[in-house]
């Protein structure tokens, strides 16, 4: 009968899992954050383009009606002053659905007639800005609760070697 000795299988190293677990929670506590900052920025874009653009009207021309609220847009055709027909998709609110054939104003820039916005339509930096809330909430609490849990694991384990320390030097 042969019997070789089996290498040890290499045990992961303490330190190198504790920095990917803290990698792990800094990343999910700025997630949300990042996505603020983004949202906010083009919220503030569309803002700006709403105050300087030129103004003009568009027709809609195609409603998606999707299951999920990422599915549901509409697409706006308009001309700007150049004569050149232009679109431009933007996103409805549950409880305000266009259709096909309804007039919008339609704000875009001079110098780019295809960066528009539609008026009175929230537009990308407000969907992104409340999915980053929703995401410092959800992923940052998972996060501050993956810390408390490592705290108290680690208060647990300490507390247990001082008790075993302890009974050690008891039955000597």
């Amino acid at each position: 009968m042969d019997l070789q000795k089996q290498p040890a299988a290499a045990a992961s190293h303490p330190t190198r899992n504790r920095l990917g677990v803290v990698a792990l929670i800094l990343g999910m506590l700025l997630v949300g954050p990042v996505m603020i900052a983004i949202g906010v920025g083009l919220r503030l874009a569309d803002d700006q383009l709403l105050e300087t653009g030129t103004r003009t009207t568009g027709t809609i021309t195609e409603v998606q009606d999707g299951v999920e609220a990422s599915d549901m847009d509409f697409r706006v055709d308009y001309r700007s002053t150049d004569d050149v027909v232009h679109s431009v998709w933007e996103s409805w609110d549950i409880s305000d659905r266009p259709s096909v054939g309804d007039e919008v104003v339609i704000v875009y820039r001079a110098t780019d007639p295809g960066a528009a916005v539609v008026e009175g339509y929230g537009g990308e930096g407000e969907w992104m800005t409340g999915l980053g809330v929703v995401f410092t909430v959800i992923l940052g609490g998972t996060g501050v609760m993956m810390l408390v849990m490592a705290a108290r694991g680690r208060s647990e384990r300490a507390q247990a070697r001082r008790a075993a320390i302890q009974a050690s030097a008891g039955q000597r």
